[in-house]
């Protein structure tokens, strides 16, 4: 009888940065698909005991932050209802118990790593993260489950990630897919029979590698030194006297040990009159290792390292940084035994090898000090042994940054380039932990780049899941908003303190359709049940106002929109077929605006309640589906009812038509007294659906294309900030249509070739 194992499985330290998502089970792609009466499977949401990181009187200017992660894996069959319960394997032979694979991405696309490990164990890790708050993101696979793609945003901000994660069987094919092999377990080719299936093995032939670590993902590690140690504040606190770079790669074995190490380094800048020499000391490992490698000797020349060493392991790099400006040297150590790097996986009394960024030194010859990290260890023969490394004024004598990083000039203190330094250090480390991505630049006017935030849903399964994306120069990063159930997003906001606010609805355990939103991922109260919400702005006082209407599972049945303070109300302003309401707006003045179409099936409008309403030009089969308020006066766009794109504007009688062949305008933004609408229409040549925007009337289409100019598209959302106009909305190729956000018509796909839709944009700092 197999016994069910509760197993620290060595995870291996990773420089990241988490995002931020949960992943989400999705909903039938019809818009107006209803509710079947029928009992659907809740995916149990994943259980969360995280730890915030708090500031330590201690604090050792750490810009490389540790942050334990302990997860938990629970199966579950694609059926159970509201309480299912999760797959026993505890009498399953080892071979029927499910593997799961982890990798750990940068928001770069990055691999940072990847391992595999049985269902019923538990993933022990130490990751290491920059300190500036920063979005990672770990994927999750089994072979016929669905996948899960976790962000947890700002990871660095916690000390502990403790989770438990769910996954269920998948129904649809949306799992991964594995060859049969001749070696290994199950299914899984594992040419070197190491454990580790090739896919995933970054050595499929060496059954003693399989794993890289490179630390960090994408530039390199930054040492900075002050040499006049013993002076106050660090001598004249500009840290460069001199400055390198180092880059380090781990080879782990399939348990996650490591096996080697790989650093190589860089003088960049000395701008001391002392002579030095720059090293790394590792403080511990277990047993001994061969040294290998080259470093630049007193001369300036390139010289061999090849010798035998223990811990601690002391390795000159650069002999005088007077003659190894510009030059580099690397060295690596291979280990005799796997090196351990977690307490409770290691045998008894066994050393634990000491962690990334291990202990970066300059020794000054003039005065025979060695300087180190604050409360680092000193070398064996220092004449300095057993100091902080932190002036009497709180100043550290060195300074380690986790990116290639630009240095203040000589004479010129940190905090004059860095004004967010002293905030970080005053706080101890928990403000302003992105302080050295921040140079001071006095021809810098001081706008933060605009970021779009688009809502929308993707299909990673059998239905669709709510999302929203944040695209920010050639970043895109997705936050999923419902881990339980099949769900929809419809609009979004983000109000001046960047809170995030997504509408849409989800699938309850009984197959009704609940109207909710989200602010910053997570749901607030829900609104209504057997209902849908399509639109949310947000008051300066914080109030949430949100559009949308009921609905009996064919169509809709009465238009409305709640307003939530703290407590929900809710504003009924037509009963009856048809009558929906599909976006909200605020005046100047607190009104609320909600667009819709009526009972009769026309577009119209209300301000406030039921009495204010204003129907439209455009007759029945005419619909309104967006409204802007610039202040003084509402637009709102639509279609009048012979299939003509059009916007109306508050208190003109008659609309603007933008085209007339098969066209809907879904989207409309006012800027600078400019009116911008987004919408589609029906393209002969294609044959079928062209995105397309136009500029206060038709005189000025601008057709939208995706990646192949003979992919039909769609627009659905639109944004303006001065010249530069953003879309949101499809592209559909031979694969999927696929969700997409164009900037100046230059076309970005959120979701490649997974069945995805954008339907609204916002633009925030």
């Amino acid at each position: 009888m197999y016994v069910k194992k509760r197993i620290s499985r060595l995870f291996p330290l990773v420089l990241v940065l988490f995002t931020i998502v949960a992943c989400q089970m999705p909903l039938d792609e019809s818009s107006d698909a209803g509710a079947t009466g029928n009992t659907v499977f809740v995916l149990p949401p994943d259980q969360i005991e995280d730890e915030a990181r708090t500031g330590r009187d201690d604090f050792t200017f750490e810009t490389l932050l540790s942050s334990s992660v302990e997860l938990d894996f629970r199966l579950y069959e694609g059926s159970g209802g509201e309480n299912p319960q999760p797959l026993d394997f505890s009498l399953s032979l080892p071979d029927d118990i499910p593997l799961i694979f982890l990798s750990f991405w940068d928001q770069g696309g990055n691999r940072l790593y990847s391992t595999s490990v049985k269902a019923d164990e538990v993933v022990k890790a130490e990751l290491v993260l920059p300190a500036a708050p920063k979005v990672y993101q770990l994927k999750i696979e089994a072979e016929g489950y669905v996948s899960r793609t976790i962000s947890i945003d700002d990871m660095a901000a916690f000390s502990h990630i403790r989770r438990t994660v769910s996954m269920v069987q998948s129904s649809s094919g949306n799992s991964i897919s594995l060859s049969a092999g001749a070696r290994g377990i199950g299914p899984m080719r594992d040419s070197d029979g190491d454990g580790v299936p090739d896919k995933y093995d970054e050595f499929p032939d060496d059954p003693d590698s399989a794993f890289v670590m490179n630390i960090p993902a994408d530039q390199n590690i930054t040492i900075a030194f002050e040499d006049l140690f013993g002076q106050a504040n660090a001598g004249d606190a500009d840290y460069n006297d001199f400055i390198a770079n180092y880059n380090i790669q781990e080879i782990l074995d399939a348990e996650g040990r490591v096996k080697r190490l790989i650093i190589q380094a860089k003088a960049l800048q000395k701008l001391a009159g002392y002579n030095h020499a720059f090293g790394l000391r590792i403080d511990s490992f277990e047993g001994k290792a061969a040294l290998s490698g080259t470093f630049i000797n007193s001369g300036g020349n390139e010289a061999r390292l090849a010798r035998r060493v223990g811990a601690p392991a002391e390795i000159v790099l650069f002999a005088r940084t007077d003659k190894a400006l510009g030059k580099e040297a690397y060295f690596v150590l291979d280990f005799d035994s796997p090196q351990y790097f977690l307490d409770d996986a290691a045998p008894e009394g066994t050393a634990l090898l000491s962690r990334p960024p291990f202990n970066p030194y300059l020794y000054v010859y003039d005065t025979r000090h060695d300087i180190h990290l604050a409360d680092a260890e000193s070398l064996s023969r220092s004449i300095n042994p057993e100091v902080r490394f932190i002036d009497d004024d709180g100043f550290p004598w060195a300074l380690l940054i986790p990116i290639d990083w630009v240095h203040p000039d000589e004479g010129q203190r940190i905090e004059e380039l860095y004004p967010d330094f002293t905030d970080w250090r005053l706080s101890g480390g928990l403000e302003a932990r992105d302080w050295y991505e921040n140079p001071y630049d006095p021809n810098d006017p001081g706008e933060e780049a605009l970021k779009a935030y688009i809502a929308g849903n993707y299909t990673p399964d059998s239905y669709s899941v709510a999302a929203y994306w944040i695209a920010e120069d050639t970043t895109v990063n997705r936050i999923d908003l419902h881990p339980l159930s099949a769900s929809k997003a419809t609009d979004i906001h983000v109000d001046g303190d960047g809170n995030v606010y997504v509408s849409g609805f989800y699938r309850d355990s009984s197959g009704r359709d609940v109207a909710v939103y989200w602010k910053n991922g997570i749901a607030g109260s829900d609104l209504a049940v057997n209902a849908r919400a399509t639109g949310i702005i947000v008051d300066t006082e914080g109030t949430v106002y949100v559009s949308g209407y009921y609905w009996d599972g064919s169509m809709s049945t009465g238009a409305v929109y709640w307003s939530d303070d703290g407590a929900v109300s809710e504003f009924e302003l037509q009963r009856g077929s048809y009558a929906r309401g599909t976006d909200v707006q605020l005046d100047d003045a607190g009104r609320v605006y909600v667009s819709g179409v009526s009972t009769s099936q026309l577009a119209v409008y209300w301000i406030d309640t039921a009495t204010g309403l204003s129907i439209l030009s455009g007759g029945a089969g005419s619909n309104a589906q967006a409204i802007y308020h610039n202040g003084n006066n509402a637009f709102i766009a639509g279609r009048y009812n012979t299939g003509t794109a059009a916007y109306w504007r508050e208190g003109v009688s008659t609309e603007i038509q933008l085209n007339s062949v098969g066209a809907q305008a879904s989207g409309i933004w006012v800027d600078s007294g400019n009116v911008y609408a987004a919408g589609s229409y029906f393209d002969l040549d294609l044959p079928g659906k062209r995105a397309a925007w136009w500029l206060d009337d038709s005189s000025v289409q601008t057709d939208l294309f995706g990646e192949d100019s003979s992919f039909p598209t769609s627009a659905t959302g639109i944004a303006v900030d001065g010249s530069d106009v953003y879309l949101a909305g499809t592209q559909t190729t031979e694969a999927a249509t696929e969700a997409v956000v164009w900037k100046n018509g230059v076309a970005t796909v959120l979701e490649p070739d997974v069945v995805s839709e954008a339907v609204s944009i916002f633009l925030a700092e």
